[in-house]
């Protein structure tokens, strides 16, 4: 059963967490990101998705000569247009 997006499992735990003092709060939070990106596997989809997204702005600097260069990682990329007088 979900609630809001959530399994009744992972609200037990969200409870669970909330009784923790606020230190153990925070680990249990960054804990629970680490376990999240590691079981849905982030990091590979974000280097995927950053891979595609390359190649896609690459193509576009041989169709349009107004693009320089393109550069980057991951999903963070850059575009240098060329600007002619």
């Amino acid at each position: 059963m979900t609630t809001g997006g959530f399994t009744s499992e992972q609200l037990l735990r969200v409870e669970e967490v909330l009784a923790l003092p606020s230190l153990d709060l925070v680990a249990a939070a960054e804990i629970g990101a680490i376990e999240t990106l590691e079981q849905e596997k982030l990091a590979l989809r974000a280097q995927h998705i950053g891979k595609v997204l390359n190649d896609g702005l690459r193509a576009l600097v041989a169709k349009y000569s107004v693009i320089g260069e393109v550069r980057g990682m991951g999903t963070v990329q850059a575009i240098e247009p060329v600007i002619t007088d």
